[in-house]
């Protein structure tokens, strides 16, 4: 299946009166008019960037032969100044997530199934087209932010259902180039998508609980394999 991808601009909020809801002027454009219906995914995810003036926008499409359980891949694309769309990158699986720092590395969440949480980021700030693989985590469900110091921070379940579970964070400290790592139980089930806000040092983070009893009969330990 393969859907429209649109960008709705707001260029104004004006209240038509003090009981009435504001109305808002927008501007419509297409991305893409070829892109999985799996492109739009989770109330965490971010997929519109602005990076040095310009707009960048994450998608899904089919890919038969793609090696990802969902048989698909990503596509990146950048908005001219004349107002068209381009792809200027092509991740391997799917981007669920995208955010660029100040110093212009763009990082790219695209698991390529339940059980894994690849990672990638920009070798060249500014471009989307020499992707690396950073990191791979054990679980797609997840969130991630970056702060102004090109930092960045990814939470991932430990795995997809085992009983009790816990939430991973990973820190990329940008000035050594080290990757930190801590974990806060979550003796409910696997936590789910997260919405992250990374000021400095510090995060402010939405945790969705989305606990998965184990099937009948089955110990924590099987249903998680």
């Amino acid at each position: 299946m393969t859907v429209g991808l649109s960008l709705i601009a707001l260029v104004g909020v004006a209240a038509a009166s003090a009981q009435a809801l504001p109305e808002m002027r927008a501007t419509v454009e297409v991305v893409s008019d070829a892109v999985k219906a799996r492109t739009i995914h989770g109330w965490h995810s971010s997929r519109l960037v602005m990076h040095d003036g310009a707009l960048y926008a994450a998608a899904t499409a089919a890919d038969p032969d793609g090696a990802n359980d969902w048989q698909d891949r990503g596509l990146l694309y950048r908005r001219d100044p004349g107002g068209a769309w381009s792809v200027v990158g092509e991740p391997p699986n799917q981007p669920y997530h995208m955010c660029v720092g100040a110093d212009g590395h763009f990082w790219v969440v695209a698991p390529a199934r339940y059980h894994t949480a690849e990672v990638f980021r920009s070798k060249t700030p500014g471009r989307l087209d020499d992707l690396e693989l950073m990191y791979n985590g054990t679980c797609a469900y997840l969130g991630a932010s970056v702060n102004d110091a090109g930092d960045f921070l990814l939470l991932h379940a430990r795995d997809g259902t085992s009983l009790p579970n816990a939430v991973v964070a990973k820190f990329y400290e940008a000035a050594t180039g080290v990757w930190h790592t801590s974990e806060f139980p979550t003796p409910e089930g696997r936590c789910g998508y997260e919405g992250i806000m990374l000021r400095g040092k510090s995060a402010f983070a939405i945790v969705n609980s989305s606990a998965n009893l184990p099937p009948d009969g089955a110990t924590a330990q099987e249903s998680s394999q």
